[in-house]
């Protein structure tokens, strides 16, 4: 039994969606949830200029968009309140925490179908 790797032509060929832009938006659910809520500013931001640069995740840009609205006005009640916890995590009501993740998880899984999705409609790399 032999196989035979083929090429396909650069022109052609599909890259599936960056990963850093998957594995950003699973981190910032993570770190929202485990009480590092301002440090998942940095994958947010990731996820947000990953999406908008890149066109296979067209779909999730809904989803990246209400994340970092989300973020961008949490950030701001915090430093505008009138006595600001020195946490972001602290200051955040355990319902709007939980909503910050399941968009943080929506647009995680949005990425990694459409990863997903761009990389089947490759096609095989190997034939037999």
């Amino acid at each position: 039994m032999s196989t035979t790797t083929v090429q396909r032509p650069r022109t052609t060929a599909r890259r599936p969606g960056p990963l850093a832009t998957t594995v950003a938006a699973w981190s910032s659910a993570a770190l929202v949830a485990t009480g590092f809520a301002f440090v998942a500013t940095a994958p947010i931001a990731v996820v947000a200029a990953g999406a908008w640069r890149d066109p296979q995740l067209g779909p999730a840009r809904v989803w990246v968009t209400v994340l970092a609205t989300a973020q961008a006005t949490l950030l701001l009640v915090w430093r505008t309140a009138d006595d600001p916890e020195r946490s972001l995590t602290r200051s955040l009501d355990p319902v709007v925490a939980g909503a910050v993740v399941l968009v943080a998880v929506g647009t995680a899984v949005t990425c990694h179908v459409q990863r997903r999705r761009s990389r089947l409609a490759q096609g095989p790399l190997v034939q037999a």
